[in-house]
């Protein structure tokens, strides 16, 4: 192998990434809970947890609701952004990180303020059944999370990436000028990622049929959550990509999505390694201007630059096999 040239990685300040993306839920979340905690004698029990669309309060739970809440959307923050921070390095900071980790403080301090909001407004009612509407305090903590959230992404460091994932060139495979060949593998989605999305679907459909006798909507809400979950793990868990004669193709087990890349197409092919949050925001099929990602897992891809300049890339087992073959059967069809 040899490196092939590549534009220069941007230097991130990573630092600015564990202070804003890290650090600012993290206070808020501290916060959240020393509320939750000092006015916790102060609530009634049960506690308002869900209103209606009139206003009026229809659901109920434990005082401890409100805690649980904000420990969930803490943890929900940091399995968003500290991976991304984690992993940023030269080369791994693009504008899907950049989304990614904004969206993990926005919705963090959304609901904190719901969480914080809804308590204090409830704070020595005897009962939860005659509190206000929970509509201003949601509209208030959606704006202030907003604007933060936009604080975020400006402070931020910008995503000066290029598409250009800094691949290594594969030394083509020897083959006669009229020789052809032919291989296929696998992109199957890591477990760490199909492992909890199957649970979450089997959780969202066992809940919609204990609540289905007592608020359909819900029910609905829940089972419909249940089917996308399973139909995205079944369209994107698993796709074969094959080389051979016909260019690059990649299809899912489904048979849709595919990609097809002719040889009269392929202006260079090369090998690379793909961190999923911290270059393209997350798994499956990716895109962002210039480029195209299949994301499965984290590590080794097979890069194709077209001859109009957009890049597709796909974490697919032995990936220099791959490039190996395509580079000699793109340099065989040049030559005919």
């Amino acid at each position: 192998m040899h490196a092939s040239p590549t534009d220069k990685a941007p230097q991130v300040s990573t630092w600015r990434i564990w202070l804003v993306a890290v650090g600012i839920p993290a206070v808020a979340a501290i916060i959240a809970i020393t509320l939750s905690a000092l006015w916790y004698s102060s609530l009634p029990d049960p506690i308002a947890v869900h209103w209606g669309p009139s206003g009026t309060v229809d659901g109920f739970g434990p005082r401890v609701t409100y805690l649980v809440m904000v420990l969930a959307a803490w943890g929900l923050s940091a399995a968003l952004s500290v991976p991304v921070a984690l992993h940023v390095r030269s080369g791994a900071y693009g504008p899907g990180a950049r989304f990614t980790l904004t969206m993990s403080v926005w919705v963090s301090l959304l609901l904190f303020g719901v969480a914080v909001g809804a308590q204090q407004m409830q704070r020595g009612v005897v009962d939860a059944a005659q509190s206000a509407s929970i509509l201003p305090t949601f509209l208030f903590s959606a704006l202030a999370a907003t604007a933060l959230a936009l604080v975020v992404y400006a402070v931020l460091p910008g995503a000066t990436q290029s598409t250009n994932l800094g691949g290594v060139q594969v030394e083509p495979m020897k083959l006669a000028p009229s020789q052809t060949g032919a291989w296929s593998g696998s992109a199957v989605t890591t477990p760490w990622i199909t492992i909890p999305v199957a649970a979450l679907a089997a959780g969202s459909a066992v809940l919609a049929a204990f609540t289905a006798s007592v608020e359909a909507p819900a029910a609905w809400l829940l089972l419909g959550v249940s089917l996308l979950l399973v139909a995205a793990l079944l369209v994107y868990g698993s796709f074969r990509v094959s080389v051979g004669a016909q260019g690059l193709v990649v299809r899912s087990y489904l048979g849709w999505p595919s990609r097809h890349v002719p040889l009269d197409e392929v202006a260079d092919v090369s090998v690379t390694k793909i961190s999923p949050l911290a270059e393209w925001g997350g798994y499956g099929w990716r895109v962002r201007p210039g480029g195209t990602a299949i994301i499965t897992r984290r590590g080794p891809a097979l890069q194709v630059t077209q001859t109009g300049g957009k890049v597709l890339a796909i974490t697919v087992d032995d990936p220099t096999a791959a490039a190996s073959l395509l580079s000699a059967l793109t340099a065989n069809d040049t030559q005919r």
